[in-house]
């Protein structure tokens, strides 16, 4: 079974994007735990959200470019993952530091590769 992955502010304009094996997936809580002195733990959760660490490689320099684009516009993003015929849909951001795409593909001179770090709350 092969897993499909497109990026994009809808469905229509989305981009196809190839990962590689680095790529993470998981869910992160945003909380604050205090020991009391008689030793109790309060946990207190105030929410939770999916982070996606997408290890992108040989992405042609069209769709790095609106890529790129969105990270410097903040655009609220969908990512879309396909698996089996059905689809997935998370309501993402991209939150690099810096530009997502900036690397080559060696030969080639029209090919981007680099870590698309996305948050989308649940």
């Amino acid at each position: 079974m092969s897993l499909k992955f497109e990026l994009g502010p809808t469905s229509a304009t989305a981009v196809e994007l190839t990962l590689g094996w680095s790529s993470r997936f998981g869910e992160k809580q945003i909380k604050s735990e205090h020991r009391a002195k008689a030793g109790n733990l309060y946990r207190y959760v105030w929410g939770a959200y999916e982070r996606f660490s997408l290890q992108a490689e040989d992405i042609p320099g069209s769709a790095a470019a609106l890529v790129n684009s969105w990270w410097g516009t903040a655009t609220p993003l969908l990512l879309f993952v396909t698996s089996g015929g059905v689809t997935a849909t998370h309501s993402v951001y991209i939150v690099n530091d810096e530009t997502p795409l900036r690397q080559y593909v060696k030969p080639s001179a029209t090919r981007l590769k680099g870590t698309i770090e996305l948050e989308g709350y649940l």
